[in-house]
């Protein structure tokens, strides 16, 4: 399976009010964006979310490696691209809106100053983990002696979890309502569906790739945590924050001990943290 299948999605979705709230359609990168996992790395991040109506969005997000900062020339895999990644898609079903309609009909409805939604978030996860020192993740022989290597361990995941939104805003104008800032603090659950090992025969010059038995052990369970900030600075820029934390669905692979021994800074982390600095616009 390819990272290119999901479309990344956000467990948080940009909710509308107002006549004036521009936020329909969101587009989010972060630019400086870092990750910890066997190694620092530093990322890239992609975001873009979808308002069908004040009950119903869906959003996406993409991390993808760019460098392992500590790392630089060591990696002993062939294909030396191959970098961790985490895409999410996923629905935002509006439950709890604070925003209630007056009920004498000469007067207008308006949002108070701070807006407060509770969403109930249901999506998918691929998350990649690309081995930097392969020559660890070696498992067995061919009949030639050479050795067969794992090198991305992948794994795609049910998400069900709740986003609290406080959105505060401007509204001096009650014509004119606009959103100043947002946050939103985000938790869930992981339940893995399945895992893939990608891997090669390592022959100089010719490394062809194979898929390595699925003999491992697969730890399903998982969850996540996020907060994201987000300033306005006009009608459709702003700036902001986004910091997750989440412990994936695992395999729990044990190199072969008569071909190779993990010194401990080679394997996977069994928890991954990303933290970035955010720009986006809201159409």
């Amino acid at each position: 399976m390819k990272t290119a299948i999901l479309i990344p999605v956000c467990f948080i979705s940009t909710f509308s009010f107002g006549q004036s709230n521009p936020d329909k359609l969101v587009v989010e990168v972060s630019p400086i964006n870092g990750s910890i996992n066997s190694t620092l790395a530093y990322n890239l991040q992609g975001k873009i979310s979808y308002l069908f109506n004040k009950h119903l969005s869906i959003a996406a997000r993409h991390n993808q490696g760019i460098v392992d900062i500590f790392s630089v020339g060591e990696k002993t895999s062939p294909n030396v691209n191959k970098k961790s990644s985490l895409s999410d898609i996923a629905f935002g079903i509006t439950l709890i809106n604070t925003q209630k309609p007056i009920a004498d009909p000469t007067e207008e409805a308006r949002p108070s100053w701070i807006h407060k939604l509770l969403q109930l978030d249901l999506g998918m996860t691929y998350y990649k983990f690309a081995a930097i020192r392969t020559d660890y993740y070696s498992y067995d022989l061919d009949n030639q002696g050479n050795y067969k290597v794992i090198n991305s361990i992948n794994r795609l995941s049910a998400s069900l979890g709740f986003s609290f939104i406080l959105r505060e805003n401007n509204i001096k104008n009650p014509n004119n309502i606009k959103l100043k800032r947002q946050h939103t603090f985000s938790a869930g659950a992981y339940y893995g569906l399945n895992y893939d090992l990608q891997g090669y025969v390592k022959i100089p010059g010719e490394n062809p790739t194979l898929r390595a038995p699925k003999d491992y052990k697969f730890s399903r369970g998982g969850y996540y945590f996020r907060y994201n900030f987000r300033q306005q600075i006009n009608k459709h820029l702003f700036l902001g924050a986004d910091l997750f934390f989440s412990k994936m669905p695992y395999v729990e692979y044990r190199s072969n001990d008569d071909l190779f021994l993990f010194r401990g800074g080679e394997s996977e982390f069994g928890f991954q943290p990303y933290t970035g600095i955010t720009v986006g616009w809201a159409f």
